[in-house]
């Protein structure tokens, strides 16, 4: 018996190539109906516990919590990713996900004030190590392109995530000594944020580290190999 042709061989592998990707393609497509479906709730949800609070800062639940300046920062964070959207007039589909994974910490920090379980139920850690993580990560991915090294992008994700936690809890202390002072700080409570930001910062810093690719203009690339540019060159023989 003959053995199989390098064609068939080659026909079979594309087909199986093909079927993997249409799989690929519609994990995606479902991934992101339902990042879509989740992502309205989440919204209205984060602007009604939002309102309340500043509509209502002095209820013992809101009293020195600095509802109205929060509500501005949630208001902020729920238009970041759609006003990023709008601005870079992207053609391909919405970035549903993104979206979320900056929403779903403004809704905790929300419900949790709204609910009075935020200080009980250590909503603070939560929030603070999954928003370095999101926020992070999203800084990571604009910035790896115009990055010449793995290794410089992966700095400066672990630069941004520690700057802004230590910036935020600068704000915060602010905050306490104008008169703000339900935010409960202390040693312990800003020990805690920073350890659960850094957490977060390191989750972003290993995400950046994974997804680098160098950009065509990069003359090398981490690890001394050779960018896409210099392999074209060198299959395409001196100029």
């Amino acid at each position: 018996m003959g053995g199989e042709t390098s064609g068939g061989k080659a026909g079979r592998s594309g087909a199986a190539d093909a079927l993997t990707g249409e799989r690929r393609g519609d994990a995606s497509d479902w991934a992101h109906r339902l990042a879509i479906l989740i992502l309205l709730p989440v919204k209205v949800l984060t602007a009604a516990f939002a309102l309340a609070g500043a509509l209502h800062p002095t209820a013992p639940r809101y009293r020195g919590k600095a509802m109205r300046i929060r509500a501005v920062g949630y208001a902020a964070a729920l238009a970041l990713v759609p006003a990023v959207h709008a601005a870079r007039r992207a053609r391909g589909p919405y970035p549903a996900g993104a979206d979320l994974a900056v929403s779903v910490p403004m809704l905790i920090d929300a419900a949790g004030n709204a609910l009075g379980i935020y200080d009980q139920a250590r909503l603070d850690d939560v929030v603070h190590g999954v928003n370095a993580g999101v926020l992070s990560s999203l800084f990571g991915a604009v910035i790896s392109t115009r990055m010449k090294s793995r290794r410089a992008a992966t700095a400066a994700t672990i630069a941004f995530g520690v700057i802004g936690e230590l910036g935020w809890e600068g704000m915060e202390y602010i905050g306490q000594a104008v008169g703000f002072r339900g935010m409960a700080l202390s040693e312990d409570d800003t020990l805690g944020d920073i350890g659960s930001a850094l957490v977060g910062t390191a989750f972003a810093a290993a995400v950046t580290w994974t997804r680098w690719r160098p950009a065509a203009e990069a003359p090398l690339a981490d690890w001394g190999e050779s960018s896409p540019a210099d392999l074209n060159r060198s299959a395409t023989g001196p100029t």
